[in-house]
């Protein structure tokens, strides 16, 4: 372990100011700011002490307009710099924290046991080595009221999210389609928690990205996403099998859930929940569970739909019906025809004879 890397940070001079300020006003620490509120106290103290300008860097403080359509809900047209696909920044101790949404997702990645997370329902404390990947329109706030409370964010628009993150997982992957439906769920709680354990070349890497953005050089965007593009692939390699999610989800992953889903994607043509029950142990019942829980489809559908999936892409290469059911894991023509016909709406003759017209 690098144990350097990870000595507290010292507070800068616009937190020094902001932890003077927080016991002389504690009803704006006392709770959780709505973004009138917030904006209210950022007026209050450019107003209150101009001569801040004089001495300190507000550059921070006015990047966004105080508005407070702005600090509810956070837009990449407002976020991100010209070019810009990624930004870093870090959570300012002392600020008071307030609700709001972004239109982008948003990493979080705390060097030091303590920092907070909060949901309307639910407090994240995260761990030293903690990555928590926040979704758009996630409702959330992050207090940082202690010395020790470090917090850096990393700010991903959502188009490049797709490229850094989601183009690493194969795109026939129930894995990649679990991740995509809780991150994409549109619930008020949308994340994935990682726990990396100050795993340094996870945090050597963002620390990269936080040089990089800091630095003027040429490439710099195309070396920002590089290194992002690698942090993801290093994330999921080492903690995949065991990433958390909302406490208002139905499902806490485990390690053999990865192992459950590999297998139904490789062997969906003949496995069975009899199959699965005897393999990992749970229940035909449970088995079933915990596939509606990842993929949001039933066992049945699931089976059904990448039986389905290989017969059109077969179909579209030529390949002789007959054979088609049987890969697909149909005992007989007839049975194929019919559950191919009820799923498109139309026989497997006619959709390869459409496929090379």
């Amino acid at each position: 372990m690098d144990t350097e890397k990870f000595k507290p940070i010292p507070l800068n001079k616009i937190e020094q100011l902001l932890k003077q300020l927080f016991k002389q006003y504690p009803e704006y620490h006392s709770h959780i700011l709505n973004a009138e509120e917030l904006t209210d106290y950022l007026s209050f103290l450019m107003n209150n002490y101009k001569d801040l300008e004089k001495t300190l860097d507000l550059s921070e403080f006015n990047r966004y307009a105080i508005l407070p359509q702005n600090f509810a809900t956070q837009q990449e047209l407002h976020h991100f710099r010209n070019n810009e696909d990624i930004s870093f920044s870090q959570i300012f101790r002392y600020m008071p924290a307030h609700w709001h949404t972004n239109d982008y997702f948003e990493i979080y990645y705390s060097p030091h046991e303590g920092a907070q997370i909060y949901f309307p329902e639910e407090t994240l404390i995260l761990q030293a080595g903690t990555v928590v990947i926040l979704a758009p329109s996630t409702t959330h706030a992050t207090p940082c009221y202690r010395d020790n409370q470090v917090l850096y964010s990393f700010s991903v628009r959502r188009s490049t999210f797709e490229k850094v993150f989601f183009d690493q997982l194969p795109a026939d992957s129930l894995m990649a389609n679990f991740f995509r439906h809780v991150l994409n769920n549109e619930k008020a709680v949308s994340y994935l928690l990682f726990d990396t354990q100050e795993d340094t070349d996870i945090y050597h890497l963002l620390l990269q990205i936080q040089q990089e953005y800091l630095a003027k050089e040429t490439y710099k965007s195309q070396m920002l996403n590089a290194l992002t593009s690698t942090f993801f692939i290093l994330l999921l390699r080492r903690y995949e099998s065991t990433v958390s999610f909302p406490s208002s989800e139905s499902l806490f992953w485990k390690q053999e859930y990865s192992g459950i889903l590999s297998h139904i994607q490789t062997h969906y043509d003949t496995t069975s929940l009899e199959e699965l029950s005897c393999m990992y142990h749970y229940s035909e019942k449970q088995i079933s569970r915990i596939v509606k829980s990842c993929t949001g489809v039933s066992f049945h559908d699931l089976i059904l739909e990448l039986k389905m999936e290989k017969a059109k892409n077969l179909l579209q290469n030529n390949y002789p019906i007959s054979d088609i059911a049987s890969m697909c894991g149909y005992s007989g023509l007839s049975s194929f025809y019919r559950a191919y016909s009820k799923y498109y709406g139309t026989t497997p003759r006619s959709s390869q004879e459409d496929s090379t017209s």
